[in-house]
């Protein structure tokens, strides 16, 4: 029964509207072999604006004359639990980008603000529209409770414990470089012109430019966060169960977010040539240049130079459309590639693997070898090249028409690319397989690959990479 009125609180809650009034209970479960301590049950529903005008500061909560819990209140939370809540595990890193910790996280979605905390007492700040919940406390043992963070910027709460451990990292959090944005765009994104029959259209034709960046779901928050970056401009699209995009269109947008970025933290691979014509594109449709016949032409004389060219309606019903020549572009040196955008340029073309191979020279009948590679067109081969110096390793490879920047000796792996990634994090989940790659360098490291026991350990590690990875247990 106390289940099911917890199933029904959020309804209770909104037909009562917001209000203010705190409960703060304090209860303890115990067992035979270990006991579980619930410091605090604090239960906060705040007006916002009655908050910031009444509580420019903090406010810490008192944990006197708590009442006693009951067995029917914890079935009441453990209903509530159950309709509205879950629970997460992510990695974390540290100020230094070294693997530090894993950060467990409860949340609770309502209408209204909720707080539930592990401490005596606790402390709201108000903060730009958000609330943000901080303690100290030591809780599970001799472990820390860094921070309670609570976000509502939708009255969405969660609440994160981080715990000392070596283990694990985690997706860096917060504002993207803009260098990594632009070195992702050059993996990742594309700059259209696209043409269209209209019947709306004097000329029967419509021009739509777009800035898209396509990717498999399980990185739709790097997608939101690289959205945030540009100015929050444009939309994200789901399609189908897979895949997401991050589109912008409107000439607006193109022209006071999306290109300044662009101009300012340039591409480094061929696709700026596309960049500048699209660029062209967009000034002269500014300017209506595009609803001429003379300027319309123009256009497609631009997009029949850029990489997809011009459609096959297109050029029956245009046929004596020349191309016009690529527009001069400063080629990359060693000196213009930042490092961010070398981690924004793993993130698309980058790759982190574990090969396992027989070799009857080996104790166990089995090599093991650490691969680090990023793959790109052949017509990039010069900026690979740059890469390669960049770092002062690795090799380049042919494979059919691309070109692999690849890393295989462990003195280069464990002393040059393990420390520069933990320097300049990636962003998206592929940073889930660098973890696994950092442990499997720390079992060859030790010689445990040596072992039965290690080898094992490696193979282990191996399965759930890249395509063996299970990225849902790291999603939200």
């Amino acid at each position: 029964m106390y289940s099911f009125l917890g199933r029904l609180w959020d309804w209770v809650v909104y037909l009562k509207g917001l209000c203010i009034t705190s409960l703060i209970v304090p209860f303890k479960l115990s067992s035979s072999n270990s006991q579980i301590e619930v410091v605090d049950f604090t239960t906060s529903f705040c007006e916002s604006r009655a908050f910031k005008n009444n509580n420019k500061g903090s406010h810490e909560v008192s944990s006197k004359n708590k009442p006693s819990i009951n067995l029917e209140f914890i079935e009441w939370f453990v209903g509530i639990s159950e309709a509205e809540s879950n629970f997460l595990c992510r990695v974390r890193k540290n100020k230094e980008g070294i693997v530090a910790g894993f950060e467990f996280v409860f949340r609770i979605i309502l209408h209204s603000f909720l707080c539930f905390t592990q401490s005596s007492c606790w402390k709201i700040y108000s903060w730009k529209g958000y609330y943000l919940c901080i303690t100290s406390k030591k809780i599970l043992g001799e472990r820390d409770l860094h921070t309670l963070s609570v976000e509502s910027a939708s009255q969405e709460v969660r609440i994160s414990s981080q715990v000392a451990n070596e283990n694990g990292n985690s997706i860096a959090q917060g504002k993207i470089n803009n260098y990594y944005i632009s070195g992702f765009i050059d993996a990742e994104g594309s700059f259209s012109v696209l043409c269209t029959r209209s019947k709306k259209m004097k000329l029967g034709w419509r021009i739509i430019v777009n800035f898209q960046i396509h990717l498999h779901k399980r990185d739709l928050e790097l997608l939101i966060r690289i959205k945030e970056a540009l100015g929050g401009v444009g939309s994200i699209y789901n399609h189908g169960s897979k895949d997401c995009s991050y589109m912008v269109h409107s000439l607006l947008d193109l022209t006071n977010s999306i290109i300044p970025h662009f101009d300012k933290y340039p591409l480094l691979t061929k696709k700026r040539e596309d960049y500048e014509f699209f660029k062209q594109v967009v000034q002269m449709m500014n300017n209506k240049e595009h609803l001429t016949e003379e300027g319309f032409k123009k256009i497609l004389s631009i997009k029949a130079s850029m990489r997809n060219g011009l459609t096959n309606a297109l050029v029956e019903t245009f046929p004596n459309i020349i191309p016009v020549a690529n527009p001069v572009v400063e080629s990359p040196s060693l000196q213009s590639i930042n490092p961010n955008w070398i981690v924004g340029f793993t993130e698309g073309e980058g790759c982190f693997m574990i090969h396992v191979q027989k070799h009857s020279e080996c104790k166990l009948g089995k090599a093991v070898k650490l691969i680090f590679q990023i793959t790109q067109h052949e017509r990039d081969k010069e900026l690979l090249n740059l890469i390669i110096l960049y770092f002062n390793c690795g090799t380049l490879k042919t494979d059919n028409h691309c070109k692999v920047l690849t890393v295989t000796k462990f003195e280069d792996v464990y002393s040059i690319i393990i420390p520069f990634f933990q320097k300049y994090p990636l962003q998206g989940v592929k940073q889930f397989n660098f973890i696994d790659f950092i442990k499997a360098a720390e079992l060859i490291k030790d010689k445990a690959h040596l072992t039965h026991e290690g080898l094992e350990k490696i193979l282990f590690i191996k399965s759930g990479m890249n395509s063996g990875r299970d990225y849902s247990s790291h999603s939200d």
